[in-house]
């Protein structure tokens, strides 16, 4: 009789740490680009290019990367607190599609401008995609 309750006691106090640490990990605060050093500084033309001639060798060469892109800005997209910038590949086919980190209040960059964009790249679909992205600057 007693070695079944603390049996179940041990069990319940097992359940409650998991749950705690995974209510600790969901609510945990994600790591933005801006805050990890950057593995490579390349052009959006260049980007973009490199993914259309050899996916397979891009996705080796800049998947999950933390990269600097600089392009000229063809679109703004705002839906609620995300911010999407797509930057020109220079080719009419498609661009660097920059997703900013939600719940920072950072400016929106006009079309024409040129950026400067750090955030992870995660690969090509029709657009080249940077997540958790950050604005270093822009100039007009």
């Amino acid at each position: 009789m007693m070695r079944k309750r603390i049996i179940i006691f041990a069990g319940g106090i097992l359940c409650l740490t998991l749950m705690a640490i995974g209510y600790h990990l969901y609510n945990m605060p994600r790591k933005t680009a801006a805050d990890i050093q950057t593995d490579k500084q390349v052009s959006a033309k260049e980007l973009f290019e490199a993914f259309v001639k050899d996916e397979q060798a891009a996705n080796i060469q800049y998947g999950n990367k933390i990269l600097e892109v600089t392009g000229t800005v063809t679109d703004v997209q705002q839906s609620g607190a995300d911010l999407s910038i797509l930057l020109s590949g220079e080719n009419s086919q498609g661009g660097i599609n920059c997703t900013l980190v939600s719940g920072v209040n950072t400016p929106a960059p006009n079309v024409g401008e040129l950026v400067h964009i750090k955030g992870r790249c995660t690969g090509f679909i029709m657009d080249v995609s940077l997540i958790d992205a950050t604005i270093v600057n822009h100039k007009k």
